[in-house]
């Protein structure tokens, strides 16, 4: 039914925030509370994935379409609902989750207060190959992770520009990140081009 809500976000709590929109007031489960605490009164875009049952109804937020996907493949795993799979997000980076269920890493899923043995290992048989092709084709996607407008267009250049180089997505991914993370003012697009391609090349 939802695809995704854009609004302002008004209250953040530990497992949910709430996002007003047009005067309507969304709750929105989500797993990264801290990130959006950083965006309290401003305006983002949310992925969402709309939960109902006989019992609830319920909406599920994530920062990027690559977040709501993988929470889809977690709850296609039999004995995984919408509850467990965001607290399995909250536990760990997505990138560092998709790669340990690519790997088969049981130990890092039993990190997860709540997931016994049985399910995790249940999670890496059925998703390990659809995980391999999510993180290959969708992780570097920036687009949609709610940020200032003028940011998430410096962001996008600078990522056109390295793309254009022959760097590869999860390269740019990550190195975006970490620069535009010790920046204060990050809207200069050729100095950040520059420190972009200087971590790069000690990379």
């Amino acid at each position: 039914m939802f695809h995704y809500i854009k609004g302002f976000i008004v209250e953040v709590k530990d497992d949910h925030l709430v996002l007003d929109n047009n005067g309507i007031g969304y709750k929105i489960h989500v797993a990264e509370t801290e990130y959006y605490r950083s965006f309290l009164k401003n305006q983002v875009l949310i992925s969402v994935y709309h939960h109902v049952n006989e019992q609830e109804q319920m909406l599920f937020g994530f920062s990027t379409r690559v977040a709501r996907d993988f929470f889809l493949l977690l709850i296609s795993v039999s004995g995984i609902g919408p509850k467990l799979a965001l607290k399995i997000l909250k536990n760990q980076d997505p990138q560092n989750l998709l790669q340990s269920i690519i790997n088969r890493d049981v130990a890092s899923l039993l990190t997860v207060k709540g997931l016994g043995e049985k399910t995790a290992k249940r999670i890496l048989l059925e998703t390990a190959k659809k995980a391999e092709i999510l993180l290959k084709e969708n992780y570097a996607d920036l687009t949609d992770t709610p940020q200032p407008n003028e940011t998430l267009a410096v962001k996008r250049e600078v990522r056109e520009a390295l793309l254009s180089l022959g760097y590869k997505e999860v390269q740019i991914r990550k190195t975006i990140d970490r620069v535009f993370s010790q920046e204060k003012q990050a809207n200069d697009l050729e100095d950040l081009l520059k420190k972009c391609l200087k971590h790069l090349a000690y990379t």
